[in-house]
């Protein structure tokens, strides 16, 4: 059921497609970046040259808290085993400190599992519009799921019934954005292939907890190139296929 609250603010961050460089689709919006082995020095705070900019008054999210909500009633039903392998994946990975060892040198700590939903039950099948995300993940905080809080990255996971109509323009299948300059959210397409989707959300919760406002965490010349997106190779953490992100310290795509 959707609550009817006060209109909010919404704040988009369209930084980069994310997702949409994950996964074979041959509409892949794929960022190009020419790296020079010269440029890899850690850039910290200084907004220099280098192929990184950290603005150091703009908030990471340090410790993630994931919450993996399943948006729509497909998930228990029809897509009962496809829920099941990947609540089974992110119980496990997101609870281990392996996982968040590639973002340690952007100032990321130790994530964990806070918490997995099946939420929104009426969602319409067809395209849903970003503000009609925003609208109905804000009305479920503090009610069907946990008040935000600076640590928390909520992961919707949407059903084959329902796509974004912000991912489908830009041929993306994933990304993120935040509401109010608080709530930072992913949003994962659904896709036949469950390591894709793994590795879609894997890169979403990546970029999530190093850039979750828009130009002021870590990215890339324009702005549009995050972690993730220098990096089209994966590496196996307990058997399931996770995203390499880009490491400034090693000028290069690492596990």
């Amino acid at each position: 059921m959707k609550l009817s609250l006060t209109p909010v603010a919404y704040m988009l961050a369209f930084v980069c497609g994310c997702g949409g460089i994950t996964s074979p689709s041959p509409n892949d919006n794929v960022v190009a970046v020419a790296i020079d082995a010269s440029t890899c020095a850690v850039n910290t705070c200084d907004g220099g040259s280098n192929v990184w900019r950290h603005d150091c008054n703009q908030s990471l999210i340090t410790n993630p808290k994931i919450n993996l909500i399943f948006w729509g009633k497909w998930w228990p039903n029809q897509g009962s085993s496809m829920q099941t392998s990947l609540s089974v994946t992110w119980d496990i990975v997101a609870n281990d400190p392996q996982f968040y060892y590639p973002l340690a040198e952007y100032g990321i700590g130790r994530g964990y599992l806070a918490g997995m939903y099946n939420t929104n039950f009426d969602l319409a099948d067809g395209n849903i519009s970003e503000l009609n995300i925003q609208d109905q993940l804000n009305s479920e905080l503090g009610f069907s799921l946990p008040t935000n809080d600076s640590d928390s990255i909520f992961v919707i996971e949407l059903p084959p019934t329902t796509k974004s109509q912000y991912d489908i323009d830009s041929h993306f299948n994933g990304h993120h954005f935040y509401i109010n300059n608080s709530a930072v959210y992913s949003v994962v397409e659904y896709n036949d292939n469950v390591n894709n989707i793994n590795i879609t959300t894997s890169h979403e919760i990546y970029e999530s907890a190093t850039n979750p406002f828009a130009s002021g965490g870590w990215f890339g010349p324009g702005g549009e190139t995050e972690i993730g997106d220098l990096c089209h190779t994966t590496y196996s953490l307990n058997h399931f296929e996770i995203q390499k992100v880009w490491s400034q310290e090693q000028c290069q795509c690492v596990p």
